[in-house]
Order: C-alpha cells, then sequence, then structure tokens
C-alpha cells in the first residue's frame, strides 16, 4: 500500500500540469460546495434568530389545569427532555367589548421569552396598578403618563408601567398586565416552555407531556420557530402526495410547496446540482489526464500489476489531490461566501417574517419599520455541510476510481500502448456519399467521435449556465422587491392616517 502512493505521488509530481489543473478542479467544486452551503446555513440562521425576535423564543404551550405540574421545578432536567426556560402566564379575566381585553399576569421567564421589556415605570406590584403596551395605549385612547388613572370594565386602575409590543398579527386581544395578588373572575394559568434545542423539540415535548400527566394530543404550539428546530410531526411523502392528488387544483404546488416546507428541498437540491457539476469536473479532468498514462499503466500490467493495484494507484491519486485541496477550497470558498454574505446577505433571508399581511397595527410608523427591518445577520460556516461534501467526494473518487478501472479491463495491452482507449475504431478515412461542406463533416467526426465526453461538457455548461442565470434571477428578484418595499414605505411617515371604529362599516381618514 505504501509503495503504490509513494507511485501515485511521483505520477503527480512528474505530470505537473495534469496535477494542476485536477488540484485546481477540485478547489473550485470545493469551494462552490462548501461557500454556497455556509450561504443557505447562514440566512436560515438569521430567519431563525428573527423568527425569535417577532414571535418568541417559546416552543410549546400547556395548560396547568390539565396536567400535574405541581413539581415542576424539580424536574427540569431529565434523560428524555431538558426546559431550557419555563414562563407562567395567569389569566385573570377576559372581556370582549367595548374592547377585546385580556387581564393577565405573568412572571419574568415568560417576558423575557415574548421580549415584553419594560420601557417606563415598573411591573405592577400590588392590586390595582396595571402596565399597557403602547399599542394597547395608543388603541384605547389612554394618555402615556406613569401614575394617571385609567379604566378598564369599569374598574379603576393607576398607569404603573408601560411594556414593549409583541408582534403578532394572529393575537386580536390587547393585554392587561395587573399583579398576581389582583382578583378578578378567575385563575387560569398557562406554562411556555422553550426545550434545549441541541435534541429533536418534539420529542422532548412528548417526554415532558408524559412525566407531567399532559395529553399530548392538547399540546400548543406557540411560536414560529418550533418548525425550525424539529418541534413539528413531519408527514411523509406518500401522505402528501396522497392529499395533493385529492385536490380539485393545484396539486403540483401544494405538494411541492409541503414537500419543501417540510424537508427543505430547495437548499438540498442546490446543494445536490453542486455536487453533479463538482462529479463532472473532477471525472472530466482526471480522465483525460488518466489518457495521457495509459501506455505506463499497460507497462506496469505486463510486468505483473494486477486490477487491484491499478486501481489503489487511480485511487490514491485522487485522494492525494483531495486532501491536499479540500482545505484550500474549503477556506477560499467560506472567506468569498463571507465576503458576498456582508454586502448582500438579504438573497438568502425570508424577507415576509414578520410581515403583517391584515393591514392592521400601521399607527404608528417607528413600530412598523422596526417590524419589517430585515437583518442578514452574521456569517455562519456550516460544518454539517463540509463534512458532507467531504464524504461526497470520497465516495464519488472511489466510484471514478471502480468506473475508470473497469474501463481499462476492456482493453488489450497493445491498445492501450497506442493509447487507443475510445469505444470507436479509429478510421482515417471519411466517405461522403455527395458534395458537403468540408469543415463540417470533419467538425461532426471529431466532435461525435467520442459521445462521452461530449455528453460531460454539454452536461458541465448547462449546469455552469444553470447557476449563473439562477443567482442573476434571484438578485435581480430582490432588488426590485426592495425597491417595491422602500416605495411602500414611503406612506408611512406621511400626515394622514387611518383608523377604524368599533363599526365595521365606517372608517375615518384623519389629517394630524
Amino acid at each position: 500500500m505504501i509503495k503504490t502512493i509513494k507511485l501515485a505521488f511521483s505520477y503527480l509530481k512528474y505530470y505537473k500540469k495534469q496535477t494542476l489543473s485536477l488540484l485546481l478542479g477540485t478547489i473550485m467544486s470545493v469551494a462552490l460546495m462548501t461557500g454556497v452551503g455556509s450561504l443557505l446555513n447562514s440566512g436560515r440562521i438569521a430567519d431563525i434568530e428573527r423568527i425569535r425576535t417577532v414571535y418568541g423564543d417559546a416552543h410549546y404551550m400547556f395548560d396547568m389545569n390539565e396536567g400535574d405540574f405541581d413539581d415542576l421545578q424539580e424536574a427540569l432536567h431529565t434523560k428524555d427532555f431538558t426546559v431550557e426556560k419555563a414562563g407562567i402566564l395567569t389569566v385573570k379575566k377576559e372581556v370582549e367589548t367595548p374592547y377585546p381585553l385580556t387581564f393577565v399576569c405573568a412572571d419574568t421567564n415568560y417576558m423575557e421569552m415574548f421580549h415584553r421589556d419594560l420601557l417606563e415605570g415598573a411591573y405592577p406590584q400590588n392590586s390595582g396598578e396595571a402596565a399597557l403596551s403602547e399599542r394597547t395605549i395608543r388603541n384605547l385612547g389612554l394618555k402615556k403618563t406613569i401614575g394617571s388613572t385609567i379604566v378598564l370594565d369599569k374598574d379603576t386602575y393607576t398607569l404603573c408601567g408601560i411594556l414593549s409590543d409583541q408582534w403578532d398579527e394572529t393575537n386580536t386581544k390587547m393585554k392587561v398586565f395587573v399583579s398576581s395578588d389582583t382578583e378578578l373572575r378567575e385563575d387560569h394559568p398557562f406554562l411556555y416552555v422553550k426545550f434545549t434545542e441541541n435534541g429533536r423539540v418534539l420529542s422532548q415535548a412528548t417526554a415532558f407531556s408524559k412525566d407531567f400527566h399532559f395529553d399530548i394530543h392538547k399540546i400548543k404550539r406557540v411560536s414560529e420557530i418550533t418548525a425550525y428546530v424539529g418541534g413539528d410531526t413531519t408527514p411523509s411523502v406518500l401522505s402528501i402526495l396522497k392529499t395533493a392528488l385529492s385536490l380539485p387544483e393545484g396539486r403540483l404546488a401544494y405538494f411541492w410547496g409541503t414537500l419543501n416546507q417540510n424537508y427543505n428541498l430547495t437548499e438540498k437540491l442546490i446543494l445536490a446540482a453542486l455536487g453533479i457539476f463538482a462529479a463532472f469536473v473532477i471525472f472530466s479532468l482526471f480522465q483525460v489526464s488518466l489518457r495521457k498514462r495509459t501506455s505506463q499503466y499497460s507497462t506496469l500490467q505486463i510486468l505483473g500489476m494486477d486490477e487491484r493495484t491499478t486501481f489503489g494507484l487511480l485511487l490514491s491519486e485522487l485522494y492525494l489531490i483531495l486532501f491536499a485541496g479540500y482545505p484550500i477550497g474549503a477556506a477560499v470558498g467560506n472567506l468569498a461566501a463571507n465576503a458576498f454574505y456582508t454586502r448582500m446577505g438579504d438573497i438568502f433571508v425570508n424577507q415576509n417574517i414578520g410581515m403583517t399581511k391584515n393591514g392592521t397595527h400601521t399607527a404608528d410608523n417607528r413600530d412598523v419599520a422596526a417590524q419589517i427591518e430585515v437583518r442578514s445577520g452574521s456569517f455562519h460556516i456550516s460544518f454539517g455541510v463540509i463534512i458532507g461534501s467531504a464524504l461526497f467526494l470520497i465516495f464519488l473518487m472511489l466510484f471514478v476510481s471502480l468506473l475508470l478501472t473497469s474501463r481499462m479491463r476492456k482493453f488489450t495491452w497493445i491498445e492501450m500502448q497506442s493509447q487507443n482507449t475510445y469505444a470507436g475504431k479509429q478510421s482515417r478515412r471519411i466517405y461522403s456519399l455527395r458534395h458537403g461542406n468540408m469543415i463540417g463533416i470533419l467538425s461532426r467526426r471529431f466532435l461525435f467521435e467520442r459521445k462521452g465526453m461530449f455528453f460531460s461538457i454539454i452536461v458541465s455548461l448547462s449546469l455552469a449556465q444553470f447557476f449563473f442565470l439562477g443567482t442573476t434571477y434571484v438578485i435581480q428578484n430582490v432588488r426590485i422587491h426592495n425597491a417595491l418595499t422602500f416605495k411602500a414605505d414611503d406612506g408611512l411617515a406621511s400626515d394622514i392616517q387611518v383608523y377604524t371604529e368599533s363599526s365595521p362599516n365606517r372608517a375615518k381618514w384623519i389629517t394630524a
């Protein structure tokens, strides 16, 4: 084995041009796969962090009246689950008229998970005190003054604190935070839990429910972050296909959209296309390099080298180039990706996270700007893609060595000595039944003489064009989207604002 590696290393040193071209091809392929993988990973992490900011950091909600949560603080960590943070929200009263209000009391962990920061004043400590968000104060038409008296549902409270808004377009009721000793109609506690995201969140929630005798079918998902950390049940491909076929229309759109949502197909297809491109590059370059040395391989076989040693020699050459080029390619790819992500990272970030769909909560342009601002965040190297790409190239080079060794088996030593190692028989004569363009005849003859190589060139060019057009389309689409967003934002700072009164059929235009 050591002799085979030394011989392979000698070949690589002697044929410097072929070695350099194969090394550059490997570096380029590795740089593409690892760089694009890190770009996609950075965009995904930015999406997760934005979801945490917009929708909260909790994973699930449990009704504490349904389970046995008396010893909750004593069992936050077991072999089956780890609770990273748990907060309790106690609902004390809900009213629908004249405004939908929910009187609640929350602990510190709940306020931290949902980013309900205290902007002014203090949190309610005594009965008769209340803390409201800026949005609630604005919608109720109250004065934004600490210590002022407010009347809510015929009860009088003292405004002791002003909280930041919670952005959730599905939340229609405004929360009024009161003290824990405030006695109202009910005391209904809800437990909000955030599990550690190192393991699968859904399995942790199931184990948590069993330990506290809670019906797993009554678990409620709280934030969109749950879908990103393995907190949802993933339907099988067969069930998705059955549902798509049962639809009257939009079958393909539903099938692809559901698969992409649950299995993240877009990123996987991009990486798969890059892997195919790398396979064609490495195979084509190594095949050309090998054909220049077929006479030497035939001489070694005449001297007693068997097929197994030939396979080991080819594999050693490829692995030596891989071990030399992979670290360089990974470093170059991630450095280039970091520079690209720093300037144009918004391309890889979901622009719709936190965007309102019903047009509500637009009374203050500062709040809206904070909600729709998209940050690409910092660049993150995807070590999973780096390891996966390395394993892919290892198996790819193993397959290439097996394929080329099996091809060499088809030729005799004389054919290998003359380097006549392609399937067709050479002939110096060209027969023509009629007059034709000699340049065209020669081009067709030598272009299609080796159909495998011609096909490889076509596929490589097609993949390169696909990447170029796809990247151009994405960049242009993001530019148009950002331009339209800026145009839409121009009206937010105007003097005209819209609000709807309690009657759904009446609306007024007010000029400030």
